[in-house]
């Protein structure tokens, strides 16, 4: 999934971070880059994202993220972001800039994050969804490669 040079352009900070998550070579890489777009945000951002978010997003109280530990993780924090986004946009609510970024990044981790635990199922679906990231299969043999 590539994300569009117009986004980036709004919200230049993003692109180290989407690069992170693209170039992660294991889960626990692409969570923790995921983990470090949530901790870069300064105080004023999250200040600004909580007088809209109602306690939904990915900060408490204290301004610090979510912790996140697994790819589902990351994907359900994506979708909770996304829901409410969504809600306030019907409700006629407009977003402000650091919930529009918000929920632009973590729209790019799901979907990167749901790639991965797609491709780990398919690979071998006795797999747990943490670990080391998706593992290939060789197309002649069915074996893993790692």
């Amino acid at each position: 999934m590539a994300i569009g040079k117009k986004i980036l352009n709004v919200f230049p900070g993003m692109n180290r971070y989407v690069g992170l998550m693209h170039a992660a070579p294991a889960a626990d890489a692409f969570v923790n880059a995921v983990s470090e777009y949530l901790a870069s945000w300064p105080r004023q951002k999250i200040e600004n994202l909580q007088r809209v978010d109602g306690g939904w997003g990915p900060f408490d109280e204290n301004g610090r993220p979510t912790r996140l530990r697994t790819l589902a993780d990351v994907v359900w924090i994506g979708d909770t972001v996304r829901r409410h986004f969504v809600a306030l946009k019907e409700a006629g609510i407009a977003p402000n800039p650091e919930l529009v970024e918000l929920e632009q990044c973590l729209s790019v981790a799901r979907q990167l994050a749901e790639d991965r635990l797609a491709g780990r199922s398919r690979a071998d679906p006795g797999a747990p969804h943490w670990g080391a990231g998706p593992q290939q299969a060789d197309s002649k043999t069915g074996k893993r490669q790692h």
